[in-house]
């Protein structure tokens, strides 16, 4: 199976992608019936983790690159209180290589001087942000952009 690649907004696309449910029961009438329901996101933290779904099963391990966007504007998916604040930062990412049985974990974190740093074990250095590796991606963590 080739790799595939997508973006952090294709994964947000199927966030708020409709779902259609048969036989739902609602409060008001007992008789199931077919809905569509689609999910949105009201209130936004301050601090945003991303958790990408990295295992199809017990066995395989999903390898799909997704870019790593420095930078998030989620006010497409915010229909909330929160639609007009919705600009994040990527500030770290926790890492896996491996498969689920066997695997090594690493972080990348941004130091306040705007370096990318990558600790790793014992070993602490200096990474390019374009070193980044969106197929060893698991969690990525963001931090809210406050505009004045």
């Amino acid at each position: 199976m080739g790799r595939k690649t997508c973006t952090l907004y294709d994964c947000f696309d199927l966030l708020i992608a409709p779902e259609v449910i048969d036989g739902w029961k609602g409060e008001r009438s007992p008789d199931p019936r077919l809905i569509e329901r689609k999910s949105y996101l009201w209130r936004l933290p301050n601090i945003l983790i991303v958790h990408l779904k990295r295992f199809a099963n017990h066995f395989v391990k999903n390898g799909c690159e997704v870019q790593i966007s420095p930078e998030l504007h989620l006010r497409n998916y915010c229909l909330g209180e929160d639609a007009r604040q919705t600009h994040f930062e990527l500030y770290a990412i926790a890492n896996h290589e491996g498969t689920l049985q066997y695997g090594h974990y690493y972080a990348d974190c941004k130091a306040p001087n705007g370096q990318w740093m990558r600790y790793n074990d014992a070993q602490v250095s200096p990474v390019d942000q374009r070193a980044l590796r969106g197929d060893a991606a698991y969690v990525l963590f963001y931090r809210r952009i406050v505009s004045k």
